[in-house]
């Protein structure tokens, strides 16, 4: 049987700000090609013991570029 995947927190908290506040992302570049994005960035950052709106972010800005 396959695994399922589970988002990372940094992951999970990139994806939810990306859908509520910037969907136009999504439409632009297809939600695969976000969350892939988004994938990148949470591997690239780590685990993290808190996770801060200035932090999200600007983890969101490194996705939409």
């Amino acid at each position: 049987m396959a695994e399922e995947y589970e988002p990372s927190p940094v992951e999970s908290a990139i994806i939810r700000r990306i859908m509520m506040t910037h969907p136009d992302l999504l439409s632009q570049y297809g939600p695969e090609a976000v969350f892939n994005a988004a994938r990148d960035e949470a591997e690239w950052v780590g685990d993290v013991d808190e996770i801060g709106s200035s932090d999200v972010s600007g983890w969101v800005k490194n996705v939409a570029r």
